[in-house]
């Protein structure tokens, strides 16, 4: 796999790859790595889960925070997914999300 775009977070990796998935490694905190688990670690790239919010949707950028990412897609729509303690998901909630929602 070759990747485009990567973000380094406090704990996790972001990418978006070739292909405009969104690989994501290392620590799964509060969701951060979006593969529909709270907690593990990943040492290799993962593809985040394919879930309703995202099916179909090409990445061109993403960004890591602290236990918390964002990936935005070609369409100009922004998905985030992780801890949300402070509503850094932009989803009207304060609710982890361990796969993306829609900000």
């Amino acid at each position: 796999m070759r990747f485009a775009q990567a973000s380094a977070g406090r704990y996790h990796t972001l990418a978006v790859g070739s292909d405009g998935h969104v690989y994501a490694w290392g620590n799964q905190a509060s969701g951060g790595l979006g593969n529909s688990k709270n907690s593990g670690t990943a040492t290799t790239p993962v593809r985040i889960t394919e879930n309703d919010a995202i099916k179909g949707k090409i990445f061109i950028a993403v960004s890591a925070g602290d236990a918390y990412s964002m990936a935005l897609a070609s369409d100009g729509t922004v998905y985030t997914w992780g801890s949300n303690g402070k509503g850094q998901l932009g989803n009207g909630t304060t609710d982890n999300s361990n796969e993306p929602v829609k900000a």
